[in-house]
């Protein structure tokens, strides 16, 4: 019972953190297959009022036809990003709640020497 707490305790502490830089390359959800991340991308490309690129799709714990999305630039202070959640309904992709936008102010970055 107490590991399963722990492990708990990790999952839920590891799923609030955002990442405060998309320099890498981005992060798919292994949960996702390639199909469905092309047309999430694609999903994203139709909208001009969503921030591009797209820097993280995560799927929710245990769900792979539920997806948050972040997008948008987030590596200097005023990058502006979108994030949103995606779910496949009847075999499609859809953005199912409110876009989103957050703008990195410097109290956000995190300095690594």
């Amino acid at each position: 019972m107490r590991a399963s707490l722990i492990l708990v305790m990790c999952w839920f502490l590891g799923s609030c953190a955002i990442p405060l830089t998309n320099e890498e390359a981005p992060y798919y959800s292994p949960g996702l297959s390639a199909t469905d991340i092309e047309q999430i991308k694609a999903l994203v490309a139709k909208r001009p009022d969503i921030k591009q690129p797209i820097w993280t799709i995560q799927t929710e714990e245990g769900r792979s036809d539920r997806a948050n999305v972040y997008a948008g630039r987030w590596d200097k202070t005023g990058d502006q990003s979108d994030y949103f959640t995606v779910a496949k309904q009847h075999g499609k992709w859809r953005i199912i709640s409110r876009i989103q936008r957050d703008t990195l102010k410097k109290d956000n970055t995190v300095v690594v020497s």
